[in-house]
């Protein structure tokens, strides 16, 4: 498929990107204000960036949208015709803890390994300190990734210099290959919650 021409994607594609269903309908008007213009502009040259294996670091306070950002990317270059896995990093670390295979012929980690983007979501401080999945192996599958020029897109909550503070294998291996985006705005997830109990109360205060 030229990669100049979208496709309208649905299910399959979902499901095989592993993209959380919360993310299906994300819309580059749901990104926040503070990073919209920057993120269309990633978005509309999408395939020249995967061709340069230029990701993305998005980093900022809970809630504010980082994910969803990443969701669009990932949705955006499969409407391209390239491969993307969606994955948590509390996620990858239990797949490679157990071996699990992706299909057939790949185990998940190789297909975070191999495709042409891939997204690791929610990078924490803890995971540093985790038996399977730490600093190490992520910056191991990071630099591959850097080596082979395939798009990595990380969302977490440090920011670069935390980053580099507490994980500085990895922040080196991101050097180069992942521009560093600073996302802010509300918490979309105390919104959602505080629209959901006003509906359930009626508007009224919970005691």
């Amino acid at each position: 498929m030229d990669a100049n021409q979208r496709r309208v994607i649905g299910l399959p594609d979902f499901e095989r990107m592993n993209l959380p269903e919360e993310f299906w309908r994300t819309k580059i008007q749901d990104a926040p204000q503070s990073v919209r213009d920057v993120i269309h502009r990633y978005l509309f040259r999408i395939s020249e960036f995967v061709e340069k294996g230029a990701g993305l670091l998005l980093h900022g306070g809970a809630g504010v949208g980082k994910s969803g950002i990443a969701a669009l990317a990932a949705k955006e270059a499969r409407a391209r015709g390239y491969t993307v896995f969606f994955i948590g990093v509390w996620e990858l670390r239990e797949a490679v803890r157990s071996k699990l295979m992706f299909d057939d012929a790949a185990s998940v980690l190789d297909r975070c390994r191999n495709v042409d983007v891939l997204v690791l979501d929610n990078l924490r401080e803890e995971d540093e300190k985790e038996y399977m999945v730490n600093a190490r192996v992520l910056e191991e599958l990071v630099s591959y990734r850097k080596n082979k020029k395939r798009v990595t897109i990380i969302t977490t909550r440090l920011s670069p210099s935390e980053l580099r503070s507490k994980m500085s294998g990895l922040y080196d291996a991101t050097v180069g290959s992942l521009v560093p985006i600073a996302v802010a705005g509300d918490n979309l997830r105390v919104q959602a919650h505080q629209a959901l109990v006003n509906e359930v109360l009626g508007g009224r205060v919970v005691p």
